[in-house]
């Protein structure tokens, strides 16, 4: 991760744990379409700043699969609702499906967005820094888990430039032979990740993993400025997580959509939760200036 991109990351990794557990928390505890809405923004804001305009439209291309998915192709096979639409052998497609379909594909996608956040602000060394002592295993199980899929992407286009500079490009093929070559660059992988597999394995027995008591060294320091963004995160995502546990973000889509009524404590909700899951998005962009927004809009360029 390029450093520069987020200020915010340099941060003590409890406030960025804190941080995304209650962006993600927030996200998925309500079906209301304004937290949702609010959320997919400053998620995929986030994810522009720190991955670029290619991670933008990367996103813009899963959600409207995903949307037309959930809006257009379910509600043909759940008749759950009392306002149809219209009948396709005499079986009612219901208003109420398409809009469950729509706010549930935008659940999925802010939930994707923020996890692409995650990656950015919780790298693995951080990641093992905040769960190492407790739970060793588990937290080295999930910071690999974490680390595998950006991986083989990583080693999948190294393969396939390969292939390519040998000059075997798909695009120049038949479908079968395309077919071939995908099989044959995947068995690349997968034989690339089994070696790599086994000599992580044996690193880790010669340098004595899981022999005894480990000790570990970091950078981290909790300073003063770490103590205030922890208490003003817990103070406005708690905020919110309360009015939603007191039903103020309430929606029902089915029979029919229920009413969904609009109140001083949902205004406060819904400003605590922009306030706590925009301030670190607005603080990157305040400290993104000069050089390293110049770099930035080069990279979003590539």
């Amino acid at each position: 991760m390029r450093k520069e991109r987020s200020v915010f990351a340099e941060r003590h990794p409890l406030v960025s744990l804190v941080y995304l557990a209650g962006a993600l928390s927030i996200t998925m505890l309500t079906m209301h379409p304004l937290i949702l809405g609010l959320s997919f923004l400053l998620s995929g804001g986030y994810v522009l700043l720190l991955q670029g305009k290619k991670a933008g439209r990367y996103t813009l291309w899963m959600l409207l699969p995903l949307l037309f998915f959930s809006s257009v192709i379910l509600p043909l096979f759940s008749h759950n609702g009392v306002t149809p639409l219209f009948y396709i052998n005499d079986m009612a497609v219901t208003l109420e499906s398409v809009l469950y379909g729509a706010v549930m594909s935008l659940l999925l996608v802010s939930v994707f967005q923020w996890f692409q956040v995650w990656r950015q602000l919780l790298d693995e060394e951080r990641f093992l820094y905040l769960f190492g002592r407790g739970l060793p295993a588990a937290a080295l199980l999930l910071s690999m888990a974490l680390r595998l899929l950006p991986l083989l992407h990583r080693r999948y286009r190294e393969i396939h430039d390969a292939q390519r500079g040998m000059g075997r490009d798909g695009g120049a093929m038949t479908f079968w032979k395309r077919g071939k070559l995908l099989l044959k660059e995947l068995s690349i992988l997968i034989s690339w990740s089994l070696e790599n597999s086994i000599t992580t394995s044996m690193s880790m027995e010669s340098r004595g993993y899981g022999s005894g008591k480990r000790t570990s060294f970091h950078l981290f320091v909790f300073g003063w400025e770490d103590g205030a963004w922890l208490v003003l995160l817990l103070l406005l995502f708690g905020g919110c997580i309360l009015i939603i546990g007191q039903g103020g973000f309430a929606a029902r889509y089915f029979p029919a959509v229920s009413e969904m009524p609009w109140g001083r404590s949902q205004t406060a909700g819904l400003c605590c939760f922009g306030a706590g899951a925009g301030l670190p998005l607005l603080w990157d962009l305040l400290h993104l200036e000069g050089d390293n927004c110049q770099s930035w809009g080069k990279e979003t360029e590539e």
